[in-house]
């Protein structure tokens, strides 16, 4: 059993999320996790929000608040959207709680110490109409590397790269547009350059499995050499610095918030009552820890944060993978929550179910290239695969064996060369999803659950599993059984379909054109889960007693109308040839009759007969058929169509098809009356037809 932990990138308490983040950070990490704990790993799944960024100031001046108000605000949010998306973190947590604090300010004097930490003086933006320092992210102006007209003081947005607020091309202060002036100040800084060797040996081996852009964005930065970041900053919000004489300063948010993958686990085994129990994953090497991050997250993670963990403690576990995404842009433009574009993930959860947004984030995951959102693929691609070929797939194979075996996948017996076949598919789709899964491709192993479905769709068809099962049951458990396994590790991306496989989508029960948009309650067993279908529906119609007579104009539509299940009664079925000739060809009129009197009438209701009698005419089963019956069946040509049979009798004893092949229009009766059927038997001796007796 491996150890897997998986660190989620944490996102800024200050704002919503945009659909880009979900895709390369909550979403892949979440079908990551759930693989692995389908194959009974060891997964610990971390994260949480971001309250120390400075986004989070820089909202808070906007709206006249203070910083903690926002933080709040929007980490609640966060909260919320993750648990709506299904995503399930083991700790979701936030950079404000006491105990990160504690632990960050540990591994801060933990690195001074060691010399790794040390204290200079830099020259940072002041802006003259504040008369304060301003953070990096308060400053904008044109990217030296790629030209972006909007790049931060920080990092650029477009190319990745991390700046310096004067390496910018004319920059402006973000609050009053002033251009700034350098003046100096003391921090403390990293000694980044110190592990430039190291990374380079760590980089250099066991990273095939790694993203090449991942990679290439490295190792370029090894190429350039590493150079020393001050990592304090003249602010009053944030973890304090725990030196004396730096009260009025703070510990920046790119050093103290990669730690939080370590405190989270920390914490994690903390509410557990086993303080030591993080060192099972953070010093094993058998242990692997893999990181959902976005493409402008990949510096920190592949050099900032492994130089901290080389400087803190050399034991410590390094990133296994970096599964950095590309951008998901929007308009031609990656989403930015700074600059307010996107698609917002608290908008997209109110009007679209979470296995919508998720399956779409992945069939376009941007893994190696930006992809675009776009209206008209999203709903293309929910609508033609994941309804029309998963959708389709679970829904009636599950609702047919609910409907046949009772709510249950019945175990495999007797297995044709087709069942065969299918199986060896089923496997070798098993193996491609999996291996896709274990190497973070997920794009591709989305495909491959969808052809596997679509394998089930083309066995479904060619089975025909609704003809089989009146010819033989035993064929058919061997054919239901392939899949009872197959489905659920196929689609960890859409764990609410997954979860409840006869459910239906909102999108499906109005393209079929039913009003409820209920899914099967999880807690209820998978026959609650097939009243929500539409075919559900239609059989709960045709299993109402049958009263009355019926008058259908066409054979299809007769064969429709039969389709009711009928409880075995003591009742007799007997057909004729209509005595009205104006009626011929305009159709077959039904009618049960009861023999009162000699007088049919259309009102009565049959009831079944009571436990253990056993009378001439009626069906017995189980037991013996009655010699009534048996003189009936031995004279009656073979059923057409079973589908009229309802009751549970062996397939001798049920009902066949009302269609005659001697006449076009007949009407049919029922007695109990022996006379009666007697008579009506010679009458129709007379004109060359012959009788049947049918039981329900």
């Amino acid at each position: 059993m491996a150890k897997i932990l998986v660190c989620v990138a944490w996102p800024y308490a200050s704002g919503p999320r945009h659909l880009g983040h979900a895709v390369s950070t909550f979403i892949p990490a979440d079908i990551f996790a759930r693989y692995h704990r389908m194959k009974g790993d060891e997964v610990l799944m971390v994260g949480g929000s971001d309250m120390h960024g400075t986004p989070v100031t820089v909202r808070a001046d906007e709206e006249g608040v203070p910083p903690s108000i926002i933080a709040e605000r929007y980490h609640a949010l966060h909260e919320k959207n993750i648990e709506q998306l299904g995503v399930r973190y083991d700790l979701y947590w936030n950079t404000a709680d006491p105990h990160h604090k504690a632990w960050v300010q540990e591994i801060f004097l933990a690195l001074k110490g060691k010399g790794h930490v040390y204290e200079a003086v830099m020259v940072s933006p002041f802006c003259t109409t504040d008369q304060r320092f301003l953070p990096d992210r308060y400053v904008e102006g044109t990217c030296p590397h790629c030209g972006f007209p909007r790049a931060r003081g920080d990092q650029c947005e477009n190319c990745g790269n991390l700046l310096d607020p004067f390496e910018l091309k004319d920059p402006k202060c973000k609050i009053h547009g002033t251009t700034p002036i350098p003046k100096e100040t003391k921090h403390f800084f990293f000694r980044l350059s110190a592990f430039e060797k190291p990374l380079a040996k760590w980089a250099a081996k066991d990273k095939e499995h790694w993203r090449h852009h991942v990679l290439t964005f490295m190792r370029s930065w090894l190429r350039e050499g590493l150079k020393d970041r001050p990592i304090t900053r003249d602010l009053d919000w944030g973890i304090e610095v725990p030196v004396p004489g730096y009260e009025t300063k703070r510990i920046y948010v790119w050093f103290e918030a990669v730690m939080g993958y370590l405190t989270a686990t920390r914490e994690w085994y903390r509410r557990r009552n086993q303080p030591d129990g993080w060192k099972d994953f953070w010093y094993d090497p058998a242990a692997r820890h893999y990181y959902f991050v976005g493409k402008d997250n990949i510096v920190f993670h592949t050099i900032i944060w492994p130089a901290i963990l080389l400087g803190y403690d050399a034991k410590l576990d390094l990133p296994y993978d970096v599964t950095a995404t590309q951008y998901l842009n929007f308009s031609g433009e990656k989403m930015s929550a700074g600059r307010g574009k996107g698609v917002w993930l608290s908008d997209l959860l109110e009007r679209f179910d979470p296995d919508q947004l998720r399956y779409y984030g992945v069939a376009t995951m941007p893994e190696t290239k930006d992809t675009d959102f776009e209206w008209e693929d999203f709903a293309q691609r929910n609508n033609s695969e994941l309804l029309a070929v998963y959708g389709n797939f679970v829904h009636r194979a599950m609702t047919f064996a609910d409907k046949n075996f009772d709510h249950a996948v019945p175990p495999a017996d007797f297995l044709d060369a087709a069942d065969k076949k299918m199986i060896r598919a089923i496997e070798q789709q098993w193996n491609k999803v999996g291996q896709n899964l274990e190497y973070v491709h997920l794009k591709d192993a989305m495909k491959e659950a969808i052809q596997l479905a679509r394998l089930g769709n083309q066995y479904f068809d060619q089975k025909a599993p609704w003809e089989l099962i009146k010819k033989d049951r035993v064929s058919l458990c061997g054919s239901a059984d392939p899949w009872r396994s197959s489905w659920p590790r196929s689609f960890p991306s859409a764990p609410h379909v997954s979860g409840r496989p006869l459910g239906t989508t909102q999108t499906s029960m109005r393209k079929r054109g039913t009003e409820s948009s209920r899914t099967c309650p999880p807690a209820k067993r998978c026959a609650s889960a097939s009243r929500y279908s539409p075919r559900s529906i239609s059989a709960r119609r045709r299993r109402r007693p049958w009263t009355g007579s019926i008058s259908v104009s066409a054979r299809s539509r007769m064969s429709r109308s039969i389709r009711t299940p009928i409880t075995c009664t003591s009742s007799r079925w007997t057909s004729g040839e209509s005595d009205d000739k104006s009626s011929r060809g305009s159709g077959r009129t039904i009618r049960r009759t009861n023999s009162v009197a000699g007088r049919s009438s259309s009102s009565s209701t049959w009831s079944p007969p009571s436990s253990g009698e056993s009378r001439a005419g009626e069906c017995s089963w189980p037991g013996k058929t009655p010699r009534t019956s048996a003189w009936c069946w031995r004279r009656m040509p073979p059923p057409r169509d079973r589908r009229s049979s309802g009751c549970a009798a062996p397939r001798s004893c049920r009902s066949p098809s009302f269609r005659s092949t001697r006449s076009r229009s007949a009407r049919v009766g029922v007695s109990c009356s022996s006379v009666g059927t007697v008579k009506r038997e010679s009458r129709l001796r007379r004109k060359g037809l012959r009788s049947r007796s049918i039981r329900a």
